[in-house]
């Protein structure tokens, strides 16, 4: 059996259990190269806006991160929940524990379904049944979509003025970053494949294991380099992109490698990565074209 039908079924396990499988459809009709949470709440009704408690978080969302719409800081640790979603923490629960990113999606699920067998709300005979079961399909699914979003903090960035000296600096410096990038993802992926012909067994899910620890980490230390260059101003959005994709690609190897202990954002980053190496090479290609039509590729 082939690491990817088994990362499938641990998936598949873990839902069954709690019958909830419709999150294979949410998947199917999604858009592949949708991540952000923005993405994610625009395919809610656009006229569900109000928001009672003035706290940043619709109504509606609140009842997606299990906050009280009546509450603006729903965990009491002094920050409106919608400044918690928005720098990436968990507006339900209080610090140092909170930051989505760190939780485990597949321990969540545990948890919510066993509260709602629990209180009723997911009993078979219970006339909201269908309701709470798609209410916690949703919360799981974007959970683990915006736990593998990467973030990214721009103004860290040194963005100087377009000159011709500024631009051919920048163009010595991002040619070795784009290469050494380009080069991780081919591995990655002709590691994979070589991987996933292999047969399995252990020997295989050890392989598969390393190769997205180590790639995670080659990705961040690539990450790192391209936040320190200076940028000039009309390299700034192509520059913006780029380190979007590395440092998503590095969430979603680690999402991978760390799939043993969280089965569904571990599959989720998986079914993320064919997009995600799709976006990377455009991106690797676009700049280079660029550089090519301002003559500032190293000869």
């Amino acid at each position: 059996m082939s690491i990817k039908v088994k990362i499938f079924f641990a998936f598949l396990a873990v839902f069954a259990l709690f019958s909830v499988l419709a999150v294979f459809n949410y998947f199917d009709n999604r858009p592949k190269s949708s991540l952000s949470l923005a993405n994610v709440q625009s395919n809610f009704d656009s006229s569900i806006n109000s928001d009672k408690d003035g706290d940043g978080l619709s109504d509606m969302e609140e009842a997606y991160w299990n906050t009280d719409f009546q509450d603006p800081d729903s965990d009491d640790d002094g920050f409106l929940d919608g400044e918690e979603v928005a720098s990436g923490h968990d507006p339900s629960q209080p610090g140092p524990d909170d930051l989505i990113n760190d939780q485990n999606i597949t321990a969540k699920l545990t948890d919510l379904a066993v509260g709602g067998l629990i209180e009723g709300t997911l009993r078979s005979d219970n006339p909201d049944y269908e309701q709470a079961l798609e209410d916690l399909t949703l919360s799981i699914v974007d959970d683990s979509l915006y736990s593998l979003d990467p973030k990214v903090d721009m103004s860290k960035i040194l963005i100087v003025d377009s000159s011709d000296q500024n631009q051919k600096i920048y163009a010595q410096n991002i040619q070795g970053i784009l290469g050494d990038f380009a080069v991780e993802i081919s591995h990655q992926a002709e590691e994979l494949q070589t991987i996933s012909e292999s047969g399995g067994g252990q020997e295989a899910e050890k392989r598969f294991i390393d190769l997205f620890n180590s790639s995670s980490d080659k990705f961040l230390s690539i990450y790192n380099s391209a936040i320190l260059i200076p940028v000039p101003e009309n390299w700034k959005d192509l520059h913006y992109s780029l380190v979007l994709s590395i440092k998503k690609l590095s969430e979603l190897s680690k999402g991978v490698a760390r799939q043993q202990d969280d089965p569904l954002r571990g599959l989720t980053a998986f079914t993320l990565l064919d997009s995600s190496y799709d976006e990377a090479f455009i991106l690797v290609q676009l700049l280079f074209d660029n550089l090519s039509k301002e003559d500032l590729l190293s000869r």
